[in-house]
């Protein structure tokens, strides 16, 4: 087998599988809405990935810096407390 034959091989190959991926997904690689629909798709989900990963930093830090003030207050009022007596 030449190097040609193995590239056109090859080529053929990966053109096939990803055509059974797209149709695995149902997108149909020959219909450009269909392609343009699962593009956008991919994108929608990708903003909401990002979302959710700044919205769940967020919530941690919310919930570290109420124990930090908590911690802090209890420690306050327990100061307070031991030097008034």
């Amino acid at each position: 087998m030449t190097e040609a034959e193995i590239r056109a091989l090859a080529s053929a190959a990966a053109r096939e599988a990803v055509k059974e991926v797209l149709a695995f997904m149902r997108v149909d690689p020959s219909d450009i809405d269909s392609v343009t629909g699962f593009s956008d798709d991919m994108r929608y989900v990708r903003r909401q990935r990002e979302a959710a990963e700044k919205i769940s930093f967020k919530a941690m830090l919310a919930f570290f810096s109420a124990a930090a003030t908590g911690a802090a207050a209890i420690l306050w009022l327990g100061l307070q407390d031991f030097f008034t007596r």
